[in-house]
């Protein structure tokens, strides 16, 4: 129809601006997991620990990991830094796309409808992106691990100190919802993972499209279902953030090991999940507003 002409090159636009985007944030996040990995594997602590090359005096090993570690971490700091930058893009081509739309569309009698279905693609955006990206990254070290190692043969007794400088890595993990979908099914642990599939990727998308359908045709019988349901699933919206705690908490608590330090840091798929969430919570409303117009 000619009213939704500007919104559908809009948001043709949109989703193709996003899926390029999304591509180069998820490769740049790749890269970025990819060399947190290799510091883990270069500096674990079997490889500094638990061989001889460290123990021995006045070698040159230590320095190199480190000269290594350095090289890696600004690696890694250059590769999320693009993800981040390609993820501003995204939000800025959405945050643009809803800006015309609301312009062109504001005093129409279409606006609840224009509006709400731009939500939603915006929505589509988001979780498209969101489902792909690290959620959260965890890793367990020490920092200049410190042994004393006490020698007694009887009439000779010392104790000798060695300290390995810089960082001894434990563990790191970095998985997105679809690598934690994976893993959870892989490990056994089908429940959880129907559980996963269900509230952070059917029931959103479900309801997205099941929004979609009602804003696009108001006046189709099957509308004051699919409404009905979607206020149903309503219910339910904090539900994806409850699965967001969940898979915060299962990288918070496994493989955790008493006496080191643990750090943890949330990265960029959890940013935009959260604001999957939000105008999809928003887009509930002109759902609403749309189909009461259509019953009245």
């Amino acid at each position: 129809m000619r009213k939704h002409w500007l919104l559908s090159i809009l948001s043709l636009s949109l989703a193709l601006s996003v899926i390029i985007f999304t591509t180069n944030a998820v490769k740049a996040l790749n890269d970025y997991k990819a060399d947190k990995e290799a510091i883990a594997e270069t500096l674990n602590f079997k490889e500094r620990v638990m061989t001889s090359t460290e123990w021995i005096p006045l070698n040159d090993v230590a320095a190199k990991k480190a000269y290594e570690h350095d090289s890696l971490q600004r690696s890694a700091n250059l590769n999320y830094d693009s993800a981040v930058y390609y993820g501003l893009f995204i939000v800025g081509a959405i945050v643009l796309y809803l800006i015309v739309v609301g312009f062109y569309y504001w005093q129409t009698i279409f606006f609840n409808q224009m509006f709400g279905i731009a939500l939603i693609v915006s929505s589509l955006c988001l979780i498209y992106l969101s489902l792909q990206a690290p959620f959260l990254e965890i890793e367990a070290f020490n920092i200049d691990l410190a042994f004393k190692v006490p020698v007694d043969i009887g009439f000779w007794e010392r104790t000798f100190e060695k300290t390995f400088d810089g960082k001894v890595s434990y563990f790191y993990q970095n998985k997105s919802v679809f690598q934690l979908i994976k893993l959870l099914f892989t490990g056994g642990n089908i429940v959880v993972g129907i559980a996963l599939v269900l509230f952070s990727v059917v029931f959103p998308v479900f309801k997205l499209l099941a929004s979609l359908f009602v804003l696009l045709f108001p006046a189709q019988k099957q509308s004051p279902l699919f409404t009905k349901i979607i206020l149903k699933i309503g219910k339910w919206s904090m539900a994806d953030v409850f699965v967001a705690g969940i898979f915060l908490a299962y990288f918070s608590f496994s493989n955790m090991n008493v006496g080191v330090e643990t750090n943890a840091e949330t990265l960029l798929g959890l940013y935009f999940f959260l604001g999957f969430v939000i105008l999809s919570i928003a887009s509930s409303y002109f759902v609403k507003e749309v189909s009461a117009n259509a019953v009245t």
